[in-house]
C-alpha cells in the first residue's frame, strides 16, 4: 500500500483492498482508511468526531464494552447473534482481513468456484456480508456455531484451489488469532 507523505493515511479500503469512487473513512489511530460498507461492522455515516476502526480495537475493549448478558451464555438462534458476540465476530473477523494468507479465501475466487464446482462458495466476503443484526436481515448468522461452520465450509472449499498446506497454515492462523481474542475460548 503507498502511504503518501503528505497523507499518512493509506490509499486503498484495508478490507476490499480498492481506492474506488466511494467515500473512503480514515481512522484515527491507525493509518487504514475504509469504505463506509467495507469496515465491521458497517458505518452508517461518516463519523464527526475522532474515529477508531475494529482493526485496531482490542479484545479487551470489546469485553468491556460488551459484557456477557446476565444470565445469557450464548446467542439465542431465534434471535441472531447478541450484541457482544456480534462485536467478538466482526473483531475476529477483522483480524482474518489483516493476515496476508486471507487474500485467497476474501472471494477472488468466486467465479472460478461457481464454474468449476457448480455451487456458490463460502468466502470471507460472503461471511462478513452476513452479518448484522437486523432482525429482518434475510440471511444473516443466528449463532456463533453457524459463523464457525462457514469459516469450516470456506477452508473446504478452498481445498478445490489451494495447497493443502496453505489451509493448514490459515487454519492454524484463525485458531491463534480467536484464541488470542477469546473468540474460540470465551471467557
Amino acid at each position: 500500500m503507498k502511504i503518501s507523505m503528505e497523507d499518512p493515511n493509506e490509499d486503498y479500503c484495508a478490507v476490499c483492498l480498492d481506492g474506488g469512487e466511494d467515500v473512503l473513512i480514515c481512522c484515527d489511530v491507525c493509518p487504514k482508511v475504509f469504505h463506509l460498507n467495507c469496515h465491521l461492522p458497517t458505518v452508517k455515516t461518516v463519523p464527526k468526531d475522532e474515529w477508531q476502526c475494529l482493526f485496531c480495537t482490542t479484545y479487551e475493549s470489546v469485553l468491556e464494552k460488551y459484557p456477557l448478558e446476565e444470565g445469557v451464555e450464548e446467542s439465542e438462534p431465534e434471535k441472531g447473534l447478541s450484541l457482544r458476540d456480534f462485536q467478538l465476530t466482526c473483531k475476529f473477523m477483522c483480524e482474518l482481513y489483516k493476515v496476508r494468507e486471507s487474500l485467497t479465501v476474501r472471494g477472488f475466487y468466486e467465479r472460478l468456484f461457481q464454474q468449476y464446482m457448480n455451487q456458490v462458495p463460502v468466502t470471507l466476503t460472503s461471511i462478513r456480508k452476513r452479518l448484522s443484526l437486523d432482525p429482518e436481515a434475510p440471511d444473516k448468522f443466528h449463532s456463533l456455531k453457524d459463523v464457525v461452520w462457514n469459516l469450516r465450509k470456506m477452508l473446504h472449499q478452498a481445498t478445490v484451489f489451494y495447497d493443502v498446506r496453505f489451509i493448514i497454515q490459515f487454519v492454524f492462523i484463525i485458531l491463534v488469532v480467536g484464541v488470542e481474542g477469546g473468540v474460540i475460548c470465551r471467557p
